[in-house]
């Protein structure tokens, strides 16, 4: 019925990454096959084709065939289905979003991994503006991308009341009106993520 975020998009391009090697872990892209191993993870089988199939980024972390954590990245004019924000990565950018490992697998550094591999594929396609966003509730995961050589470029409130969607863009990269509302979701047939 009601939600409320403060957003901050965060913009990179060239990050300070401290990877280790793992062992006992496969890094890889998720293809399509993997839809069995993703459900088992509790992502659920419509998004994850979904995704796929529009040409979204996953590289997951495999653990004995099991995913442990994963880290999605998509490119083009997206709406944050959390958030209620419209990002546009450009031609030369691509967002990365629903960056995630289990509880029991945390504080060993797989974000670090994910994001490198995650840099290859799009430098390889000549991409080099790295965008997410991260709620300005979250403190920890703030910390780790100023680390990671992330900064501030953009900063956002939202609200949704019974269906009704509700942006102010305090500061934003690209142009867009400063207050945005609208109904539908996602407004103007966005890509949603």
């Amino acid at each position: 019925m009601f939600s409320y975020d403060h957003t901050y998009l965060m913009n990179g391009r060239e990050l300070k990454l401290k990877v280790r090697e793992y062992p006992h872990y496969e890094i890889r892209q998720a293809v399509i096959d993997d839809v069995e191993t993703m459900k088992a993870a509790g992502i659920k089988e419509e998004l994850f084709r979904q995704r796929i199939v529009r040409g979204d980024h996953c590289l997951i972390v495999l653990k004995e065939g099991r995913a442990v954590a994963w880290s999605w990245s998509a490119t083009g004019r997206l709406f944050m289905l959390l958030s209620g924000l419209i990002v546009d990565t450009g031609k030369n950018g691509f967002f990365l979003y629903d960056v995630y490992t289990i509880p029991e697998e945390r504080l060993k550094g797989f974000i670090m991994s994910l994001f490198e591999k995650q840099l290859e594929h799009y430098h390889n396609r000549d991409c080099w503006e790295i965008y997410g966003t991260i709620s300005a509730f979250n403190p920890h995961s703030l910390k780790t991308h100023f680390r990671m050589g992330f900064e501030t470029c953009g900063d956002a409130f939202s609200c949704t009341l019974v269906g009704i969607n509700l942006c102010y863009y305090r500061s934003w990269p690209h142009k867009t009106r400063k207050v945005h509302v609208f109904v539908k979701r996602p407004p103007e047939d966005i890509e949603c993520i």
